[in-house]
């Protein structure tokens, strides 16, 4: 594990440091392949590499806020919500995404997105907490069909709410 000598220094009782680290949605899809972290001997999918790397960001941020935390330094990962970066717009299923005509209202710039990160890393309302993934929910009317999708996006937020007590 690391070491954090800088944010051990700078945390204080009433504000603990922050570790943030970018993960995804797509981490629940994801596997980790230990014996072949690089597909160098499996074939090599975009999709699952993306997938694998949140996962591996998600358990990073997990293992370092159990490792920490009593020493007041706190860690997360963030989902930040649907964002289309330029490397994204290369991927067929991307451009799927950008012409959908309910998804693309989701979809946010990469400002927008940097949003939920910056407020993990300095939100008072997460002081104390941490070793959990923060996903940005939008706020939408969605049509009729899309009831269950709000439903999901509705449970999800419970929950995180019930986690942040």
């Amino acid at each position: 594990m690391p070491s954090y000598p800088q944010q051990l220094r700078r945390s204080t009782p009433s504000f603990n440091s922050r570790v943030i680290s970018l993960s995804s949605a797509a981490h629940r899809h994801g596997t980790i392949n230990f014996d072949d972290l690089n597909f160098e001997h499996t074939e090599y999918s975009p999709f699952s590499a993306y997938c694998q790397s949140k996962l591996a960001n998600a358990y990073f941020a997990n293992e370092v806020d159990r490792s920490y935390q009593s020493q007041g330094l706190r860690a997360f990962s963030v989902h930040p919500g649907g964002i289309i970066t330029h490397p994204a717009r290369h991927l067929p299923s991307t451009k799927e995404l950008e012409e959908h005509p309910v998804i693309s209202k989701l979809l946010q710039n990469p400002a927008h997105g940097a949003s939920t990160t910056v407020w993990a890393a300095i939100a008072k309302e997460l002081e104390g907490k941490g070793g959990f993934t923060w996903m940005r929910m939008p706020r939408l009317s969605l049509p009729r069909q899309m009831r269950r999708t709000s439903w999901v996006a509705t449970e999800q937020t419970r929950l995180i709410q019930e986690t942040l007590g």
